[in-house]
């Protein structure tokens, strides 16, 4: 995913965001510093699925509006944008396939925080997170609070990417 990050970064002249090499890739510099596309952070995948809504999932609080799972799927990932968008005009969410984010999993605290990434050091233990759940999922699965932790080398046909970038407007 960071590789592909970075290609995507480097095809439109932009400064990759992720350090890869022949062992894999980490990330280059502050997260919000990088004017390349990047996994979205964990809070900043729930922002853009809720788009100033309070909505059970990105767009409606109807999963079979919005996405695709267990019940409606025919056990499939299908074409994106075959569903409605949430309010923002962003589709799929919800559903069709998990999306991984920048942030390591991590248990909330009871301590407030403001867009945590999980641990600064990873371990290969360590677990990423996937949000949005996928076309095998049930509903409370595809809910826009849902987090699910998942091994960060897990190459599932239940997983995707969603890629983003902070633009001077943000």
């Amino acid at each position: 995913a960071a590789a592909f990050a970075n290609a995507v970064s480097a095809s439109v002249g932009l400064t990759p965001c992720y350090a890869c090499d022949s062992t894999g890739c980490t990330v280059a510099s502050a997260v919000y510093a990088c004017d390349g596309y990047r996994l979205l952070t964990e809070a900043e995948w729930e922002v853009a699925a809720r788009c100033g809504r309070e909505t059970r999932y990105a767009g409606n609080s109807v999963a079979s509006s919005v996405a695709w799972y267990a019940g409606n799927s025919g056990d499939r990932t299908r074409t994106v944008a075959t569903k409605a968008p949430n309010h923002c005009g962003v589709y799929d969410m919800s559903g069709n396939v998990a999306e991984w984010v920048h942030d390591w999993y991590n248990d909330y605290t009871t301590v407030p925080r403001t867009d945590p990434v999980g641990p600064e050091v990873p371990t290969v233990a360590d677990m990423k997170i996937t949000r949005g759940g996928s076309w095998d999922a049930i509903t409370d699965l595809l809910r826009v609070s849902n987090r699910q932790p998942t091994t960060h080398h897990d190459e599932s046909y239940i997983h995707g990417i969603r890629l983003g970038r902070i633009t001077a407007a943000d």
